[in-house]
């Protein structure tokens, strides 16, 4: 789920934003919370596509610290200045068609495991963003009969919370630009381009939309419901969702729909607490489609939290359920809850690495709490007077990757995203 060897071994995993996003939105309390996953059965040394990789970018790589970046916070500066750095088909973009805005609003988060892309962030006005992977992608290319300016893709997370005091100020923004595929730095000059991801935005007022990039096009769906996870599509997982319509936490009667499927059904029904027995069928695997049927259901039954902490314990209690364990194909490396209301967000690691190897967390390891009321976001340094998006000097990019073009990589299933 959530590696060519050493730098393309990340490359693909660069997003490692597979993963599962959901949120606790029953008013009046708005909690999302979102698990971050990474192929594991691609981290080693002896990784067949390494001698192939060294023959084409002949450089070496510090796994450890290009791994590490997917713990790396990222905050972004009222009144900053941006403009979006595109890299693939840079010829044919005029200057002055690239995005370009100083952020209005403070925001914090967590970084992909390449470039400057917020995979999971929050900003000062309630408003969340989440970048999941979703293979199948084909991002649209840019349109030079389409007025409006290029965005590019991968700088969408860092636009909108540097913008937008909502969901629907988010997409009213986005309508004014053309959304374009762009590529992340990996490392030394090189770009990987056609990294498959799409994104839900979330705000204080319940209100979600999903983007995707679909045969290159940019689809949106607004008011979309309370999960996110991977392949297939969002409108795919929706249909698949009905056929667990009937499962409840009552429990009243059997589930015929679901009995002729379970062995010793009938037993297993009468032995079940009624909250259990009626949710007999529940899919319990890690794929992206059992993940979303999962959550969702389980969001469902919730009752209404009385406080905010009843709120934020579902977050944690759903999280739970869609955290994928260490079995050496996958795992999740963190997780994320994020208080819209109160404009806190909240991490825990549950993996980390040292040197070479994966290790787990210590079980006291528990969420640290980061409050945006308390962050300063205004610039000082230089340093943080030049934090923003700048486009890259076109002398200084060595050469454009795509994901598809990298050999076993280019096969989702290879490399345990589902």
């Amino acid at each position: 789920m959530c590696k060519l060897s050493v730098l393309i071994t990340m490359l693909i995993s660069t997003p490692a934003i597979t993963c599962t996003d959901i949120f606790i939105n029953k008013e009046p309390y708005h909690i999302t919370a979102r698990t971050l996953d990474f192929p594991l059965k691609l981290y080693a040394k002896n990784f067949n596509a390494y001698s192939w990789y060294q023959k084409i970018f002949q450089t070496d790589i510090n796994l450890t610290k290009i791994i590490h970046r997917a713990f790396s916070y990222y905050k972004g500066y009222i009144d900053v200045e941006n403009t979006t750095n595109i890299i693939v088909n840079i010829d044919n973009i005029p200057k002055d068609k690239l995005a370009y805005w100083y952020n209005k609003y403070g925001y914090f988060g967590r970084l992909g495991f390449i470039g400057n892309t917020l995979t999971d962030g929050i900003n000062t006005q309630g408003v969340a963003v989440s970048a999941l992977y979703l293979p199948g992608s084909i991002q649209p290319k840019y349109n030079p009969n389409d007025k409006r300016p290029a965005l590019g893709i991968y700088d969408l997370s860092n636009f909108v919370l540097g913008m937008a005091d909502s969901t629907a100020e988010a997409l009213t923004l986005i309508r004014h630009y053309q959304l374009v595929e762009s590529a992340m730095l990996a490392i030394n000059g090189l770009y990987i381009k056609d990294i498959p991801l799409h994104m839900v935005i979330r705000d204080k007022t319940g209100h979600s939309a999903v983007i995707e990039f679909l045969d290159g096009k940019t689809m949106v769906y607004d008011h979309a419901q309370n999960v996110l996870t991977n392949a297939p599509d969002y409108e795919w997982h929706l249909k698949h969702l009905e056929h667990y319509q009937s499962l409840n936490d009552q429990g009243d009667q059997q589930n015929n729909i679901f009995a002729q499927y379970i062995p010793q059904y009938r037993t297993i029904f009468e032995n079940a607490q009624p909250e259990d027995a009626g949710l007999l069928g529940l899919p319990g695997d890690y794929t992206s489609a059992s993940r979303f049927v999962r959550a969702t259901t389980l969001i469902n039954q919730l009752p209404i939290p009385k406080n905010s902490n009843d709120a934020l314990y579902h977050a944690d209690a759903i999280l739970a359920t869609i955290t994928v364990p260490y079995y050496e194909a996958t795992a999740t490396l963190w997780q994320s809850i994020k208080d819209l209301d109160h404009t806190l967000i909240y991490y825990r690691d549950i993996l980390y690495y040292e040197g070479d190897e994966i290790k787990p967390n210590t079980l006291n390891n528990g969420f640290v709490e980061y409050d945006l009321k308390s962050m300063s976001f205004i610039a000082q340094t230089a340093e943080e007077k030049n934090s923003g998006i700048t486009p890259t000097d076109k002398q200084d990019i060595l050469g454009v990757l795509s994901i598809n073009a990298i050999p076993y990589l280019n096969n989702a299933k290879n490399l345990g995203f589902n």
